[in-house]
């Protein structure tokens, strides 16, 4: 994992617990709005969408119970990690046309609008917006929206992340 990635995921971390006492008053991630603009958007060229739902993540998860790899710490915390994602929803824009990528980054941020702010990083111009919705303790994480529009990517975990998990898998937890 590079290191800015790892940075925000541990900032995310440490937030969270703040976060989680606003939980009452948390704003749902809009997730089937997003699903629906991806869809909207994958036939566009430029759009490269990847999507797992169910079955794939089912399937996906025995293959790692049945890969070689399950007896090391890091693979059984991903699993562990995994057990409470419902759809996976990647989606990389770079190579669309600069103005199909300003109508969906636009119309996305609308969307995004509507949901909690957990984390926003700058590094000059670029920036990664992280949304998602906390349980009261900040123990879970529950449908985690990550947006580098000057990457032109968008990452979408929807399900429920524990939180002490993804401490460990990152290396800040113990």
């Amino acid at each position: 994992m590079n290191s800015l990635w790892k940075t925000l995921l541990i900032t995310l971390l440490l937030l969270l617990p703040a976060a989680g006492r606003g939980a009452e008053t948390a704003k749902r991630t809009p997730q089937g709005r997003i699903v629906s603009l991806v869809s909207e958007y994958r036939s566009c060229d430029g759009f490269e969408v990847i999507r797992f739902g169910g079955l794939a993540l089912t399937a996906l998860r025995q293959a790692v119970r049945l890969s070689d790899d399950i007896d090391r710490e890091d693979t059984r915390m991903a699993l562990a990690l995994m057990k409470g994602i419902r759809k996976v929803v990647v989606v990389d824009y770079e190579d669309a046309e600069d103005a199909t990528r300003r109508r969906f980054t636009r119309r996305l941020d609308k969307l995004l609008d509507e949901s909690d702010l957990l984390l926003e990083a700058r590094d000059g111009s670029d920036s990664v917006r992280i949304f998602g919705v906390t349980d009261g303790d900040g123990s879970v994480l529950r449908d985690l929206v990550v947006h580098a529009p000057g990457s032109s990517t968008l990452v979408c975990l929807f399900g429920s992340l524990p939180v002490e998990t993804l401490a460990k898998l990152t290396g800040d937890g113990k």
